[in-house]
């Protein structure tokens, strides 16, 4: 059966595994393509890039925030928390529908196309403001992260952009007992995109999500110490085959 490690647990674990690492090196330059980025921000980069006077950037990475400051950070499904004081019905979780088509009761729908997270509640605050004299707005988009591996419940969450890093194993009920955080990771596209030294620093220091660079689909995995079943099955499904082998070549 597989033991849970409560709050207390977790605690325990991650300082223990985490005590003797240093603060996340070369954090005082945070990445460019942070979830909660200006357009300022994303204009100065490229164009600090291109004249080489700025952070270094990858041919993908400039894909990426051209992208972005063109179609927007906005994707079908995602989902956006909003809240309107005085206003219930506004007042909700409310998921991106298609061509990035937002749509609040009672109002029609607002385009997202080519809107930035941190151009969200600005965004939407003009538009309730067509309709509602001089309403309270907050707005926040969600990131659909995956924590995967030796978790509770491995899974999609929705999460906010500001939270830490180490927050999330407590969003997905705790290690479980096979859990090694030294083989944590996080994954991009089913590629390393921040590698296990870097994810024990960032937990160490309390990085957010946003200043760690990630997005939607992003997956934080966490890997399982050795000699467990799985490798055991491994070897028994080996010895099997070989076994098998044996057999048939004695036969002929």
């Amino acid at each position: 059966m597989t033991r849970r490690l409560g709050w207390r647990g977790v605690g325990l674990v991650i300082m223990t595994s985490l005590c003797i690492v240093p603060s996340l090196a070369g954090q005082d330059q945070a990445p460019v393509n942070r979830a909660l980025a200006t357009r300022e921000d994303l204009e100065k980069s490229l164009a600090a890039a291109a004249q080489g006077t700025g952070q270094r950037i990858s041919d993908r990475d400039r894909q990426v925030l051209e992208h972005r400051l063109k179609e927007g950070d906005f994707q079908v499904g995602d989902r956006l928390v909003v809240t309107v004081q005085g206003e219930k019905a506004l007042s909700d979780t409310f998921t991106v529908r298609a061509e990035q088509m937002l749509v609040l009761p009672d109002m029609p729908p607002l385009s997202l196309h080519g809107v930035l997270r941190s151009e969200l509640q600005d965004r939407l605050l003009a538009h309730v403001s067509q309709y509602i004299r001089s309403p309270d707005v907050t707005a926040e988009a969600l990131l659909r992260i995956g924590v995967l591996g030796a978790v509770v419940r491995p899974g999609y969450y929705n999460v906010r952009a500001a939270q830490p890093l180490g927050d999330m194993l407590t969003v997905a009920g705790g290690l479980s007992a096979e859990a090694d955080l030294g083989k944590a990771q996080i994954l991009r596209d089913g590629k390393e995109y921040w590698p296990r030294d870097d994810v024990r620093r960032a937990m160490a220091s309390g990085q957010s999500l946003d200043l760690l660079g990630l997005k939607g689909g992003d997956e934080f995995m966490i890997g399982r110490r050795g000699g467990g079943i799985g490798p055991t099955v491994a070897i028994l499904g080996g010895l099997a085959t070989l076994v098998t082998t044996i057999v048939l070549v004695s036969r002929n």
